[in-house]
């Protein structure tokens, strides 16, 4: 169990932080082999969705609320619709677009099973309670 009276701690020591940047990175890098001229506002599509995880999830952490993560599995909801478009048209590989939605169900994982993690949830609490004056 974590003291939280030793450390610091912040949101980016939370597994679902961390899952949601290691989507984003994964996600971010597979963009720069896109064709520039057909695919840039996709791309930049994808990368919005992507860079958009982590910041979304450590929000979410900081608020109470009865639906946790509920506009993160939007926005990942809405990065998997572009990737299957990147495939569409040819931007993404078929393997590449498997890989892509492998990580995404990870972090998806992830996000649902947050809650019943003991060692993140007093992590939670304790940064919730740091936000109250």
């Amino acid at each position: 169990m974590l003291n939280l009276m030793e450390k610091n701690y912040t949101y980016s020591q939370l597994q679902v932080w961390q899952s949601a940047r290691d989507v984003s990175k994964k996600i971010f890098n597979l963009t720069h082999y896109f064709p520039e001229e057909e695919a840039q506002e996709l791309a930049e599509a994808i990368r919005l969705s992507a860079e958009s995880l982590p910041t979304q999830v450590a929000s979410e952490i900081m608020e109470v609320t009865q639906r946790p993560f509920q506009r993160s599995i939007e926005l990942l909801n809405m990065l998997e619709g572009h990737l299957v478009s990147a495939f569409d048209q040819g931007c993404i590989t078929e393997r590449e677009l498997k890989t892509s939605l492998e990580a995404t169900n990870i972090y998806f994982q992830c996000l649902t099973s947050h809650q019943n993690k003991a060692e993140d949830s007093h992590l939670v609490k304790h940064l919730q309670g740091k936000n109250r004056f």
